[in-house]
C-alpha cells in the first residue's frame, strides 16, 4: 500500500509539473486527434489567438475562421503527409487568424504520436508567434536596403575595410572611378595597397587606432596611386562601426577627389 500510494503521488506530482510548465510556456500548446480535432488549447493559446478553449475544443481546423487562405493547401498538406505517418516530427511557418480578424505570422512544431501499427493517434503543437520578430527583420532588411542604394549611389567614393587588416569588403561605383580599379580587383587589396608610400606609416597609425576602438573616426589627407600609376590627392574620412556587443566590426570609409 505504502508503495501504490508513493507511485500515485509520484504521478500527481509529475501531472502537477507537467501542468505549470504548460501554464507558463510562452508557446500556444495545442493537441488534436487523429481527425486534427482539436482536443488541448492551452492559456497561451487563447491569449495568442483570441478563442477560448471552450469555443474550439471539438472542432477541426478548418470549422472555424483560424486559417490564411493563402496557406490553407500547404497546411492540408501537411496533414496528410502527418496522417500517413510520413514524419513523425515537423516545423511549419503560416499566417492564422486571430478571433479579432488580425493576422499574425506562427511558427509551429509538432510531434505525432503513432500506434503499434504506425497510424497517427494525436498530434501535439508548440506555436509560436513571430509577427513581430517577422515585422522586425521586415524593417531590417528595408533599412538594408536604402543604406546600400545610399552607398551605392554616393556622389564620393564609399567603402568598407577589414579589421584590422584595412582589405576592401565592399566598393561603389565611385570609389572604382577614383581609384581606377573594378570593383573584384579592388577588393582583393587593402588600404595600404593603394595608398602612397609616403602616406602610409601615418595612415596605419590611424587606422590601427581606429580597429583598436581606441577612436571613433579619423580624416585625413593623402595620395593613392590610381590603378593607370597616377598619383591623386583624396581627403579620406573613416568611422569605426561596432557589432551588437559594441565589438569592432568593419570600417566604413568616404573617398573625396580633392
Amino acid at each position: 500500500t505504502t508503495q501504490r500510494r508513493k507511485a500515485e503521488q509520484d504521478l500527481q506530482d509529475a501531472h502537477r509539473r507537467l501542468a505549470l510548465h504548460l501554464a507558463n510556456t510562452p508557446l500556444a500548446v495545442i493537441e488534436f486527434s487523429a481527425d486534427f480535432r482539436l482536443t488541448l488549447w492551452s492559456g497561451q493559446a487563447e491569449r495568442i489567438f483570441g478563442w477560448s478553449s471552450s469555443e474550439v475544443v471539438g472542432k477541426r481546423i478548418f470549422d472555424f475562421n483560424w486559417v490564411f487562405e493563402a496557406d490553407a493547401t500547404a497546411i492540408r498538406r501537411l496533414m496528410e503527409k502527418m496522417q500517413s505517418g510520413g514524419s513523425l516530427q515537423t516545423v511549419s511557418r503560416n499566417r492564422n487568424y486571430r478571433k479579432d480578424g488580425a493576422v499574425i505570422e506562427c511558427e509551429w512544431y509538432n510531434s505525432s504520436l503513432v500506434d503499434s501499427s504506425g497510424r497517427i493517434e494525436s498530434v501535439f503543437s508548440f506555436v509560436l508567434d513571430v509577427t513581430e520578430q517577422r515585422r522586425h527583420q521586415q524593417a531590417l532588411r528595408e533599412s538594408e536596403e536604402r543604406s546600400r542604394a545610399i552607398f551605392d549611389s554616393a556622389a564620393v567614393g564609399m567603402a568598407t575595410c577589414s579589421l584590422p587588416e584595412g582589405r576592401y569588403t565592399a566598393v561603389n561605383a565611385k570609389m572604382c572611378e577614383i581609384t581606377g580599379y573594378p570593383a573584384e580587383e579592388l577588393k582583393r587589396l587593402t588600404y595600404l595597397d593603394i595608398t602612397h608610400p609616403e602616406d602610409r606609416a601615418e595612415n596605419r597609425r590611424q587606422f590601427a587606432e581606429l580597429a583598436s576602438g581606441l577612436r571613433p573616426s579619423f580624416s585625413m589627407n593623402k595620395r593613392y596611386i590610381r590603378r593607370d600609376g597616377r598619383v591623386i590627392w583624396v581627403r579620406a574620412t573613416n568611422a569605426l562601426i561596432r557589432d551588437e556587443n559594441g565589438a569592432p566590426l568593419h570600417a566604413v570609409g568616404s573617398i573625396e577627389d580633392i
